[in-house]
């Protein structure tokens, strides 16, 4: 298997792999943007030289505004399992590729963000998190980075539920969501710098308030 990632200013701009189940059609319905039989029909007119999104919205079967969504969907796919499953070799060079180039480059901490969510480890940094004594605190950092990454609206609410002066275990106590749902929340603001764990109950500026 190998995938191609181009990067543009620190930015992904486009990705594509030769594994079938990380190609756009496939991202989609797994989405739920399309179905099976969508699919099979766009790629009959893709074959000939189109592009899948164009032959969709030929089709009537997305919005034209909306391919550059799902090229940004199959972009954090490709790039997050970059990290989750590490390559054996990697390989850099310049490149005027301008295959599926979505018009806002993806930020690389938003693929960090991704890889926490989708990582099949997460019941080890589950248990690692429930077990450490150590504070979660939002880092000095925080706000700046908050601004930067793109949340769901359940990894920006732990945020509130930070207050730096309790165990890390003490997140999941208060948390109404599942501890798979806090621990993913609580690994990818860990990976990108907006929490960190500290030995004592110190944080740096404010918890957040819900």
């Amino acid at each position: 298997m190998t995938r191609h990632v181009v990067f543009k200013e620190g930015a992904v701009t486009s990705a594509r792999s030769s594994n079938d189940d990380e190609r756009l059609g496939e991202v989609m319905v797994r989405q739920g943007s399309i179905t099976e039989q969508h699919l099979k029909d766009a790629t009959l007119f893709a074959r000939k030289g189109k592009r899948l999104g164009d032959v969709l919205v030929d089709l009537n079967i997305i919005q034209e505004g909306e391919i550059e969504d799902y090229v940004r969907m199959q972009i954090l796919e490709v790039t997050s399992n970059v990290l989750i499953y590490p390559p054996k070799k990697l390989a850099f060079s310049k490149t005027k590729d301008t295959i599926q180039v979505v018009t806002h480059p993806v930020p690389v901490l938003d693929i960090i963000m991704e890889a926490a969510r989708r990582t099949p480890t997460i019941d080890n940094h589950m248990k690692n998190l429930m077990a450490d004594d150590r504070h979660l605190s939002l880092t000095k950092d925080s706000m700046v980075l908050m601004e930067r990454v793109t949340m769901k609206p359940h990894e920006a609410f732990i945020l509130s539920r930070i207050s730096g002066t309790e165990p890390t275990r003490s997140v999941f106590a208060l948390s109404p969501l599942s501890e798979e749902q806090t621990a993913r929340a609580v690994l990818g603001h860990l990976s990108v710098g907006i929490l960190e764990l500290r030995e004592n109950a110190s944080a740096h500026g404010l918890a957040l308030k819900a």
